[in-house]
């Protein structure tokens, strides 16, 4: 086809009056959008209704109504055809952010040509009212049909209706397009029962920058909404997030209503977030093991359990349409008993309990004079099986190769097993996910903080009359720790100083709750025999280093040594011998490794004795600051905050390290003098 012919940016063919553009309707709109996107030609409101004009068409009556717009049938008065046009209701055009969410419906719409999504006609403004004319499709959407019918729909025809949305979002997803608010009354069935998706007013477009989306706001409908989004992450959202929606449409096509249901949306939310979806065949025992498979899958609580995309949810829904296994684990006896134990954690240590005791009752009754010896042992036993499980599942997570699944969770049932306490009730409870990062073994983190988020829990729980449970998520590196507070994955965080700055300047609405009032000292030491006596003596030495984002163990000490006059260029192979942790860098100092090194003081000073010298010790000016993620409920924020410092017990604290006995009250500011020592320190890499 001559180029004079097709669209000069996506190349369809162009029809007759577009040819002297040289460019189709819809990228001549998608052009005119990026312009208003940019802050220009933002009109003004005015009222519209029933038998008013807007533009070249004539509203006739009103369709829908929604916080995104309002849905008219519409004539447009130069062919005489109906069409759907939405508009903003009065009042929102005015360039904020119902205006920008609308021009971005538009882009979305502009760059999707699909049978499966609604077609646009038409994008323009008239004075005061931003309007989007859509193709009218005759019939009604799967909500209102799924309410006439007062239950499922027959099994081959839902779950083909489903596999053809999929398909569409599949390709909105392949354009960078998604959808975020996929619902049944977001799929209109024509007359032939063929689906289309329409209402992209929370689209996220991948590609551009589009900052629609506030941190902490929840989007979508609560029933269908993913947890992510319910949590009000909206801003780190991914494909799997529609993954989720299609799930939960699968389930209401397949059961007759939606995944969770309650009384106020608030209830629906905290359900969504915190409770398992009961089983499809527990509401229609006519759906067969492999599609409630294909269900529970996309219903997944994590997003990385979820299908990888929606193209593998389309092979699934095809393989079962033909009869052929799935690829979803189907639930089994054993995964039953996963589901129930998640549910009943408490009742499950009961049973454990009591089955262990008939089981070894008679040899262990041989040793163990009484009742609570035996309980003791065999609550013993059945900690070292979790920790040694904990321990497999550890070395596991690090081989992962994806860096979001690189973690382990110790979620509060399991914390209780491991210190001989009764494992908390979690039906209706609010989860927090609580992330450090460690490069020892589970049990010494889990000793370290473990005993700061009894306490914890309790005092936020009876502050917000919620029974609130903290999951603590142990990753392997600062990285992957920060890259999961910066995405919103983890809602409360220990971390280094130095590592909260990097992350609050990729995302200030990260916060400080307080820090731990333990001073922290770092030092730069050499071996007792070394003959270096101070920070000149370092020149052509060789020095090792925790990792590059510690404060004490490289930040701080390269600050140091650039007020001393010295440089990386200075150091026998400069300032990238990282050994992952403080205490190896002194045993590679003694071991001659390295001449040098600059690690914790706390890690340090026992060395002293063994063969290690200090030359310069520096101090960070507050402890550790233990942060919330940005769009965290401020309720939740505040309880926190007040329970951090209020913590005074000993046996909760003692393992904090650095001499903590307590927090002190912190904000960003009081962290400045450290940020600008770290941007000074990046003179030392410079050459001289």
């Amino acid at each position: 086809m001559s180029s004079l012919l097709q669209c000069a940016v996506c190349g369809l063919p162009l029809a007759e009056g577009e040819r002297e553009h040289g460019t189709c309707r819809r990228c001549q709109m998608r052009g005119e959008i990026r312009d208003r996107l940019a802050g220009s030609d933002a009109p003004g409101s005015s009222s519209t209704g029933p038998g008013w004009g807007v533009g070249d068409f004539d509203l006739l009556d009103e369709i829908a109504h929604g916080g995104m717009g309002i849905v008219y049938r519409a004539r447009d008065r130069r062919t005489g055809g109906l069409v759907a046009l939405k508009s903003l209701p009065p009042g929102a055009a005015d360039g904020g952010a119902h205006s920008r969410r609308f021009l971005i419906e538009v882009e979305a719409l502009c760059q999707l040509h699909h049978p499966g999504i609604v077609r646009v006609l038409e994008a323009g403004s008239a004075p005061g009212r931003q309007f989007l004319a859509m193709e009218l499709v005759s019939g009604r959407d799967l909500g209102r049909r799924l309410k006439s019918l007062g239950g499922p729909m027959p099994l081959r025809e839902g779950v083909a209706l489903v596999r053809k949305v999929a398909v569409a979002i599949r390709y909105a997803h392949e354009r960078g397009v998604i959808h975020r608010d996929i619902k049944p009354g977001n799929i209109l069935v024509d007359d032939q029962g063929e689906p289309r998706v329409t209402d992209f007013g929370l689209a996220k477009i991948l590609h551009g920058d589009h900052p629609e989306t506030l941190s902490g706001e929840v989007m979508g409908s609560p029933g269908y909404m993913a947890p992510e989004l319910a949590r009000g992450q909206s801003k780190h959202a991914t494909t799997t997030a529609d993954i989720y929606s299609l799930g939960a449409v699968l389930y209401a096509v397949i059961t007759g209503q939606a995944p969770f249901r309650a009384d106020t949306p608030v209830a629906t939310l905290q359900k969504v977030i915190s409770e398992d979806v009961r089983r499809p065949r527990a509401h229609n025992p006519e759906v067969d093991r492999d599609l409630e498979a294909i269900c529970l899958r996309c219903l997944e609580k994590r997003p990385e359990r979820r299908y990888a995309s929606a193209d593998q949810l389309v092979q699934d829904l095809e393989a079962w349409e033909r009869g052929e296994p799935v690829q979803a684990p189907v639930a089994g006896a054993w995964m039953e008993a996963r589901r129930w134990v998640r549910r009943n954690p408490a009742v499950t240590v009961s049973i454990l309990l009591l089955v262990a005791a008939l089981a070894g009752s008679v040899t262990m009754l041989a040793w163990v004079s009484h009742q609570k010896q035996l309980g003791e042992a065999l609550q013993q036993a059945l900690a070292r099986t979790v920790m040694t499980d904990l321990n497999r599942l550890w070395d596991s997570a690090k081989n992962e190769t994806s860096p979001e699944k690189r973690y382990l969770d110790v979620d509060s049932p399991t914390r209780a097993l491991l210190r001989g306490s009764d494992a908390p009730a979690t039906a209706g409870a609010t989860r927090l996910v609580f992330g450090v990062y460690t490069h020892d073994p589970p049990p010494d983190m889990l000793a370290i903080i473990g005993p700061a988020l009894v306490p914890l829990e309790q005092e936020v729980s009876q502050r917000l009359g919620l029974r609130v449970l903290i999951t603590l998520r142990i990753y392997g590196n600062y990285q992957d720790a920060q890259e999961a507070i910066v995405r919103g994955d983890i809602d409360l965080m220990r971390v280094g100083s130095s590592t909260y700055i990097e992350a609050h300047d990729r995302d200030p609405g990260i916060e400080i709750l307080a820090a731990q009032n333990g001073r922290i000292q770092g030092c730069i030491f050499v071996r007792s025999d070394s003959g270096i006596g101070s920070l000149e003596g370092l020149k052509g030495r060789s020095m090792g280093f925790v990792d590059d984002s510690s404060t004490t163990g490289f930040y701080l000490a390269k600050h140091r040594m650039l007020l001393a006059g010295l440089r990386a260029s200075d150091l026998r192979g400069g300032a990238t011998n990282f050994l992952g942790n403080h205490s190896a860098v002194g045993q590679a100092v003694l071991k001659g490794r390295f001449d040098a090194g600059a690690a914790s003081a706390n890690n340090i000073d026992p060395m002293t004795n063994s063969g290690l010298r200090e030359v310069l010790r520096y101090a960070e000016p507050l402890g550790m600051p233990w942060i919330a993620r940005s769009g965290l409920d401020r309720r939740m924020v505040e309880a926190f905050r007040t329970a951090l410092l209020g913590l005074r017990d000993p046996k909760a604290t003692a393992r904090l390290g650095n001499g903590t006995t307590g927090f002190s009250p912190a904000a960003d500011a009081d962290y400045n003098s450290l940020r600008e020592a770290m941007r000074e320190s990046l003179r030392f890499d410079l050459p001289r």
